[in-house]
């Protein structure tokens, strides 16, 4: 399809025309007082010249200052937080709104109390007693729900709104999914180890699953729709199309956990070797604590230096033997057992990162929720175990450890 420049600005004429006056009403740029001296853009959209000049039209049309630039300082947070002001604003009117129908509604009452009353003071004694629900003047009829009616009806208009607000929170976590699925397939493309294993002609299906992400169908969609589609496109990658990378990736995982294994195994013949191993194996005897923690802490230091070194996979190994001696100590007292805790959680964080480091997260979350069973407010657990599920594409929990660790750490429980 060839297609000038020129021919495509008169395509978008209409476009143009119903975004100058969007923009002018949107931001209520009438008047003879407007005084704007600069205009903020983002989006990509705002690249194209034709759009440019509609925004730079709109605002110089009513204002008395000449803007001829645009400028792209905008980010994310400045569009969240210009929603949020505007969302705010629309909410005060609503509830101004609704408190001059409420004053008008009891200021009608009144008067029509008022009216009735010069006629019988006995009657409006006992109404005032025990008032009705509904009011007359001039042969009209106001009736006002009762406290029970309208509280049965705000909790169903609650309902129904954590239902709507829980179907889109899932409609929005598939398409994540999705979209997080399309970015990790191009990236392998592009890998030195799988990208033979990714197919040219997936490029298509992935444009098509990209453009629908963003098209009304989607946004239409229903939930069990969106479902539907995200099992098509499961079947479609893992099970056709780079079925041979899935597979791949899967063996290079198992590949990587049996290793860790086999060298956790090949450490403990090494130190048997050196001639320590005996003394620490003997797991039935029952050691003075100073003398374990000595083990405990022997082990710590020599994982801290491998890992320094950057030989994770040891480090993981002498970490393990570390927190396998933590649990041999015998007759602690309250004040030797929370020392223990203390070391075991250093430890089990320390863990947890060498696992980060060998790019295994799944054996980091399980160390992470080993750590938090010692101490459920650590803020480093906490954080740690937010950077795992980051990791996992789990940003739900993510989010909420991160939060709990802030609040632990404004709190000062840490």
């Amino acid at each position: 399809l060839k297609l000038t420049r020129s021919s495509y600005v008169t395509i978008c004429k209409e476009v143009k025309n119903n975004l100058i006056q969007f923009i002018t009403e949107g931001a209520n740029l009438e008047g003879d007082d407007n005084q704007i001296t600069s205009v903020e853009v983002l989006g990509g959209g705002c690249r194209i010249p034709w759009v440019q000049d509609a925004i730079l039209e709109a605002v110089n049309k009513s204002t008395t200052t000449d803007i001829t630039t645009l400028s792209h300082g905008l980010d994310d947070t400045s569009m969240a937080l210009g929603a949020a002001l505007i969302g705010e604003q629309q909410q005060k009117q609503k509830i101004a709104t609704t408190m001059e129908d409420l004053a008008a509604l009891i200021g009608e009452q009144q008067k029509t109390t008022k009216e009735e009353g010069d006629d019988d003071v006995e009657m409006e004694e006992a109404e005032s007693e025990a008032p009705d629900t509904t009011t007359a003047k001039n042969d009209t009829t106001t009736t006002i729900p009762n406290n029970d009616e309208r509280r049965k009806r705000l909790l169903e208009q609650e309902k129904n709104m954590a239902a709507s607000d829980e179907e889109m929170r899932l409609k929005a976590d598939i398409r994540n999914k999705i979209e997080s699925r399309v970015l990790e397939i191009r990236s392998a493309k592009h890998n030195i180890k799988y990208g033979h294993l990714i197919p040219a002609t997936i490029d298509t299906y992935l444009n098509e699953s990209d453009d629908w992400l963003f098209s009304e169908d989607c946004d239409n969609a229903t939930l069990e729709q969106m479902q539907v589609k995200y099992n098509s496109f499961l079947q479609k990658t893992e099970q056709d199309l780079c079925k041979d990378y899935y597979a791949a990736v899967k063996k290079d995982n198992l590949d990587k956990e049996r290793l860790m294994e086999e060298e956790a195994a090949q450490a403990q013949l090494e130190r048997n070797a050196e001639g320590d191993g005996d003394e620490e194996d003997h797991d039935n005897r029952r050691l003075p604590k100073k003398r374990r923690m000595e083990i405990v802490l022997k082990n710590k230091t020599e994982a801290n230096e491998l890992f320094s070194d950057g030989n994770y996979k040891f480090a993981a190994a002498r970490y393990t033997k570390a927190l396998s001696h933590c649990y041999k100590f015998v007759d602690l007292s309250p004040d030797d057992q929370k020392e223990v805790n203390a070391v075991k959680l250093s430890v089990n964080l320390n863990l947890a990162l060498s696992y980060m480091k060998l790019q295994n997260p799944n054996q980091a979350l399980r160390v992470c929720n080993d750590a938090l069973g010692i101490d459920e407010n650590s803020v480093k657990a906490l954080y740690r175990r937010a950077s795992v599920h980051y990791e996992l594409k789990k940003y739900d929990l993510a989010k909420a450890d991160v939060q709990k660790a802030m609040k632990n750490l404004e709190e000062g429980t840490t």
